[in-house]
C-alpha cells in the first residue's frame, strides 16, 4: 500500500494525488509509480519536476525519507542515491540547469518562507540564494539557454488579491526580475519551451475558476493562449517535450 505521499499544491502541499492526463506522452502518474519503484521509497514529492532523467542522465526527484522534504539525485535505474540539499527545512521543487551541472529549487531555510535557491547538482555545494522577498516563491524553471529563470510568487499580492504571479529572473545572482503575468487570478507552475520563446502555466483565470493550461511569450508574457478546456476539471504542472510538439500536464 502506497503510504505517506505529499504533493505541492497552488504553491502548498496536500495529501491528494491528481489523476494524470498527457497529450499524447506518458503519463506523470506512471512516471511517479516508476520513480517509486526506482527509489524503493514511497515518500516521493513532485518527482515530475526533476526531469526524466536530467541532462547528465540522472533524476531529481524530492523524498520525506529523512523525516523532511529534502532533494535527492540518483541514476535511471535508481541506484546511487544522493541527499543533495540535506537541511533541517523543506526543500523542493528541483529543476535542473539545462547543462546539468546545477538545480534550482524552493527552500523556506532561512527565514520561514519560500525562497528560489540554486546548488550544485554533484554534491549540493555552492548554494545561491535567488531570491529575499516576504512572500513564498516556488516552482522554479530554467529556460533553454541557462540565462533565466522563471517561478512563481506571491509577492505582489495585497489584502484586495492573494494571488500568485509568474516571473523571470537572471539565473546567475536573481537581478532583472520581470512580472510577465498580472491578473486576479492565480497563475503558477511555469515551463520553458525548449525554444525559449515560450512559456506554459497553470492559471484560473478563466470562468468557473478552474484552472487550465495556458501559454504565454516568454519575453513579456504577451499573446496568452488557453489550451485546455475542460470546466469540471483542474489541470496542472505543464512541462514541455524536448521537442517542443507536446505538453504534459496532469489533470
Amino acid at each position: 500500500m502506497t503510504k505517506g505521499l505529499t504533493f505541492p499544491f497552488f504553491g502548498k502541499k496536500i495529501k491528494t494525488v491528481a489523476q494524470t492526463r498527457t497529450i499524447p506522452i506518458a503519463t506523470v502518474g506512471a512516471l511517479l509509480i516508476i520513480t517509486i519503484m526506482l527509489t524503493g521509497t514511497t515518500n516521493v514529492v513532485n518527482v515530475w519536476a526533476g526531469t526524466f532523467p536530467g541532462p547528465n542522465g540522472q533524476i531529481a526527484f524530492v523524498s520525506l525519507t529523512d523525516g523532511n522534504d529534502e532533494i535527492y539525485v540518483m541514476t535511471a535505474d535508481g541506484s546511487d542515491q544522493t541527499d543533495l540539499s540535506n537541511n533541517d527545512a523543506d526543500d523542493f521543487n528541483p529543476s535542473w540547469s539545462p547543462d546539468g551541472e546545477r538545480i534550482a529549487f524552493a527552500s523556506d531555510r532561512d527565514n520561514g518562507n519560500f525562497d528560489i535557491y540554486v546548488m550544485d547538482a554533484a554534491d549540493g555545494s555552492g548554494l545561491t540564494r535567488l531570491t529575499d522577498d516576504p512572500a513564498d516563491d516556488f516552482n522554479p524553471s530554467w529556460s533553454p539557454d541557462g540565462e533565466r529563470i522563471a517561478f512563481s510568487s506571491f509577492r505582489d499580492s495585497n489584502e484586495e488579491s492573494n494571488n500568485e504571479e509568474i516571473y523571470v529572473m537572471n539565473a546567475d545572482d536573481g537581478s532583472g526580475l520581470t512580472r510577465l503575468t498580472d491578473d486576479p487570478a492565480n497563475d503558477l507552475s511555469p515551463s520553458w519551451s525548449p525554444d525559449g520563446t515560450k512559456i506554459t502555466f497553470s492559471s484560473n483565470r478563466d470562468e468557473n475558476a478552474t484552472r487550465k493550461i495556458y501559454v504565454m511569450n516568454a519575453d513579456d508574457g504577451s499573446d496568452v493562449t488557453r489550451l485546455t478546456d475542460n470546466n469540471n476539471v483542474n489541470d496542472f504542472s505543464p512541462s514541455w517535450s524536448p521537442d517542443g510538439e507536446k505538453i504534459a500536464f496532469s489533470s
